[in-house]
């Protein structure tokens, strides 16, 4: 087959970059990686004159929009107002983190952005027969910056197919793994891949939702699922099936349950609707919010901040 000099020197690179090691799930991650936020407590508790390692992490988002609309999950919304607020100034404790590659490529960029804005869906009406989530686990989350990279939502018939090969990128676990040395050893979300398990109902054109085979555990709600084929998104991690086990002794029973390997998904059919519909609702985007490239100049690389401070108070 014939091809055209540009498409010929597209494959000829791919190829390379697959000899030298280079996958399609490292392209991924590299691409994909900075549209994904994570929402923090800004405010931890911590044994007097300890200080904390990280923020709090409690839930994962991705960015749609390049004015800066994040997609994340209802119960993470709803999760906002529980938040602490500060004693002395009233503020909600909440922020989103992103992290970005510097342009050396040996190094890499945490930004602390702020949450201007936030609703979640609240009903949801099928013109027949529905098999998903009776209201679909969906949350809106503006951010205060703009010019952002965003990813793709695919829509199209049968963009989800059991067997298909995914993975998300997030943060499960929360804060937990990025300190699991005793320190800030990792700034940068979790890859992991698997496969499309199930659709509900059944293999369908437009799927009512789907799992995969990637445990849901704190801290991955919100989390895009990828299309590994093409890197775009199918669907957004929600929840777990979970597993009820009881604990038997001659004096007592103890029921407990566990995560199992089988996570529940948006699929981007139904999310594509509603960012559709909260569209619609939007004004125009403020100007005078600064541009991610605005941001990050604010906060250039190597800049070491020194003399550290930490508010501190009585329980």
């Amino acid at each position: 087959m014939r091809r055209t000099a540009a498409v010929q020197s597209e494959f000829d690179m791919a190829s390379d970059r697959e000899q030298i090691g280079e996958s399609s799930l490292t392209r991924l991650f590299e691409t994909a990686g900075p549209c994904v936020v994570a929402f923090i407590s800004k405010m931890s508790q911590t044994p007097a004159g300890v200080p904390p390692i990280f923020p709090p992490i409690f839930g994962t988002g991705f960015v749609v929009d390049a004015d800066g609309l994040v997609i994340t999950n209802r119960h993470v919304v709803e999760a906002f107002s529980l938040l602490p607020k500060h004693p002395k100034t009233g503020e909600l404790a909440l922020g989103a983190l992103m992290f970005l590659p510097g342009a050396d490529d040996k190094s890499w960029q945490m930004l602390n952005v702020d949450v201007t804005n936030w609703c979640v869906l609240g009903e949801f009406q099928s013109s027949d027969r529905w098999y998903g989530n009776t209201v679909p686990d969906l949350g809106f989350v503006q951010l205060g910056v703009r010019e952002l990279p965003f990813l793709h939502l695919a829509t199209e018939d049968f963009f989800v197919k059991v067997g298909m090969a995914i993975a998300t990128i997030g943060f499960p676990m929360g804060t937990l793994p990025l300190t699991a040395l005793g320190t800030l050893n990792q700034v940068t979300p979790f890859l992991r891949h698997g496969i499309v398990s199930s659709v509900y109902p059944f293999p369908t054109a437009q799927p009512h939702g789907f799992t995969i085979d990637i445990m849901q555990q704190g801290g991955s709600s919100g989390s895009p699922i990828f299309r590994i084929a093409d890197g775009n998104v199918i669907g957004m991690m929600s929840s777990g099936v979970i597993e009820r086990k009881v604990a038997q002794s001659e004096q007592a029973s103890l029921v407990y349950t566990v995560n199992t390997n089988i996570s529940i998904a948006e699929p981007t059919g139904i999310i594509q609707t509603a960012l559709d519909e909260i569209k619609k609702q939007m004004s125009k985007p403020d100007t005078s919010i600064l541009t991610l490239a605005e941001l990050r100049a604010k906060h250039p690389l190597g800049a070491v901040p020194r003399d550290l401070t930490w508010d501190s108070w009585r329980a």
